[in-house]
């Protein structure tokens, strides 16, 4: 079964600022509901690098991803990730300029 799915926002930031959240794993720990327990190799993403995670809540599950594409002058990373009970996510995050204060995020 295939589900598609792509939240998108508008964010009051600057595309820099929101940038340096997205294309290193510790900057996610700062808008997604999980810790970053490793990344090998550490550093920014960089395409074949993996990531471990542990989700936050009630449920605290393992999750692996491989770092697919990183295309910093798109501001575009995909990630392939492995979640609990054979789901598989092939996830694209864009972050797009929309003033020199606002970013438009889509993750899906």
């Amino acid at each position: 079964m295939t589900v598609s799915a792509c939240p998108a926002d508008e964010i009051a930031a600057s595309i820099e600022a929101v940038w340096s959240l997205v294309d290193r794993p510790e900057g996610f720990d700062a808008w997604w509901d999980a810790r970053v327990l490793r990344a090998e190799p550490p550093g920014p993403f960089a395409p074949g690098q993996r990531v471990v995670a542990r989700a936050k809540g009630a449920i605290p599950a393992r999750i692996r991803f491989e770092v697919v594409e990183v295309d910093a002058a798109a501001h575009r990373l995909r990630l392939l990730a492995h979640l609990p009970f054979g789901v598989v996510d092939h996830m694209t995050i864009t972050v797009a300029a929309r003033g020199p204060d606002r970013a438009f995020v889509r993750f899906g």
